[in-house]
């Protein structure tokens, strides 16, 4: 009957550690299918950035075309005779602006 109960022992000591076991590969199989969700979602991102990035692109290529249409010193003179109105303009306004101030003053 001793013999039978050193058995009986090792037998649940094997099931407990086959329950063990188990239950490690288990936690293992989910954390990774939680892992190839995350993959997946991190991908599903990763293409859309792809898709943005390549609009943007395209977006930044037609505006260099229509750049090149235009031309670069059309460009920098209509900056530059926009500047200068914009300088008069500044200055006319100063100068009505003091001569408001002295009539008010004096």
């Amino acid at each position: 009957m001793e013999k039978e109960a050193e058995k009986f022992l090792e037998a649940q000591k094997t099931a407990t550690k086959l329950i063990s076991t188990l239950t490690q590969l288990y936690n293992e199989a989910t954390s990774y299918k939680a892992a190839k969700e995350e993959l997946e979602s991190v991908r599903l991102q990763l293409v859309g950035l792809i898709d943005t990035t390549k609009q943007v692109v395209v977006g930044s290529h037609e505006i260099v075309g229509t750049l090149k249409e235009i031309g670069a010193s059309d460009i920098l003179n209509r900056l530059a005779k926009l500047r200068f109105l914009v300088l008069v303009t500044l200055g006319s306004s100063i100068i009505a602006l003091i001569v408001g101030i002295v009539a008010v003053l004096g």
